[in-house]
């Protein structure tokens, strides 16, 4: 028998033993004396003999326990049978090593461990990546999202596992998402395109494939990173190199209208007396409406012309209007037209330079205020809203005159373009400007 047998008494006595039993006893003189319950783990010993007083009740018995033999921990598994001779009875009991098998289970279940600890590291890790992730089949059947792919989805991992791409929106950025599988399942090679979807987010979309690890099989990764803080910033730089190129120019021009104006407008105080005479009264308040109007329009080329330094601070939108409402209050008054300011206390502080932002306030109540007609109502009012996945704070103008022609909507902000006779097509083109200089949009 190449495990252990044993005959033992009720007494405990070692009756019998193979060569086995005694090698790993190290000597035969440990079981003549009893002291085989050394052999025994001592962890174990209550239960090995509660099993023992099992057999003989019962007739036989199993156990599986730990013996220290030669100084080293071995894994046992011991059948014992009663055995009645003259009527005594007798345990008979043979022992296998499991050791090896119990290491191998150990080493098993510490690899599960690793591996199932390694996935949810892997999980976490993919969770964490805040740019929505698909993994699709060929088919563009879903197999695996992260965390920000389902709320950007608004669904839960059950209910998108196995869906197609297809059947998610028909809206962006899913439209061109699915194009790129359909693209990509038969060009074979990884793309990318660029989208905007109904909330005025750009997402630049990226997929390519790669092989199944478990079968080989065909996978596609999406990727759709939203660029639109990129693509905002992109276009202001291209139109802030355009609007300094130009404002350059007309501060320029600017200056060196400024001093022959300002000697027009000495000259025509001079001869004040001598215009004032019949035949001549017309002629000098024709000249000086013009020059008043060439020097108005010298300011505002000047402004707008202004580098765009800001001296920011923390402050309230609500005092900024307040202040620019206030300053309006003639000329509201002069146009027969009520300003009506309707901001609330209830926004957070915003980091601003107030004068300039005042001049926004000024330049679009003086715009709503010279369309509307007499009698009519300028209307300033504010809220906190949410665009493409940020919270901002929307300040109104409303008046009631025409509004926009809808072939002009391009141009509102182009320096110089007007519909009002007298205008110099400059305050809006001021207003945008003062507002992206803040981050803003107008």
């Amino acid at each position: 028998i190449t495990g252990v047998f044993f005959v033992q008494d009720r007494e405990g006595r070692f009756i019998r033993w193979n060569d086995n039993m005694a090698r790993l006893a190290v000597g035969d003189h440990l079981l003549a004396d009893r002291s085989e319950r050394r052999l025994i783990h001592p962890d174990d010993r209550e239960h090995v003999e509660q099993k023992i007083s099992e057999v003989f009740e019962t007739g036989q018995a199993q156990v599986e326990t730990r013996l220290v033999l030669s100084g080293e921990v071995k894994n046992y598994v011991l059948n014992a049978r009663r055995m009645d001779v003259r009527g005594r009875p007798f345990i008979v009991a043979t022992g296998v090593d499991i050791t090896e098998r119990r290491q191998a289970e150990a080493e098993q279940r510490r690899l599960q461990s690793e591996i199932a600890r390694s996935a949810a590291e892997w999980k976490e890790t993919f969770d964490t990546v805040t740019t929505p992730i698909l993994i699709t089949e060929e088919n563009g059947a879903i197999v695996r999202v992260n965390r920000a792919a389902l709320e950007l989805t608004h669904l839960s991992e059950e209910q998108i596992s196995g869906m197609p791409i297809a059947q998610l929106s028909s809206t962006e950025p899913w439209h061109t998402a699915r194009q790129l599988v359909s693209y990509i399942a038969t060009e074979h090679h990884g793309t990318s395109a660029e989208t905007k979807d109904a909330d005025g987010r750009t997402w630049d979309i990226n997929i390519s494939h790669f092989a199944a690890p478990n079968d080989g099989s065909e996978r596609f990764i999406l990727v759709l990173w939203e660029i639109t803080g990129i693509v905002e910033l992109q276009e202001s730089l291209r139109r802030s190199e355009t609007v300094s190129a130009m404002g350059n120019l007309v501060a320029g021009v600017a200056h060196e209208v400024r001093n022959p104006l300002f000697g027009i407008s000495a000259t025509l105080d001079a001869y004040q007396d001598e215009m004032s005479r019949p035949g001549y009264v017309e002629f000098a308040a024709t000249l000086r409406q013009e020059v008043n109007r060439l020097i108005h329009l010298m300011k505002e080329l000047l402004e707008y012309g202004k580098p765009g330094a800001l001296s920011i601070e923390r402050g309230r939108i609500q005092d900024v209007v307040a202040q620019a409402v206030e300053s309006r209050k003639q000329a509201a008054r002069a146009a027969h037209v009520r300003v009506v300011n309707d901001m609330n206390n209830g926004f957070p502080t915003l980091l601003m330079d107030p004068s300039r932002l005042r001049q926004v306030f000024e330049n679009l109540i003086d715009n709503a205020i010279q369309h509307s007609e007499r009698g009519g109502k300028v209307q300033i009012s504010g809220s906190i809203v949410e665009h493409a996945g940020r919270h901002w704070v929307e300040c109104r103008v409303d008046d009631e005159g025409t509004g926009f022609a809808t072939e002009n909507l391009e141009r509102v902000f182009e320096p110089f373009f007007t519909m009002r006779e007298g205008g110099t097509g400059l305050g809006l083109s001021i207003v945008q400007r003062i507002v992206e200089e803040h981050s803003g949009k107008v």
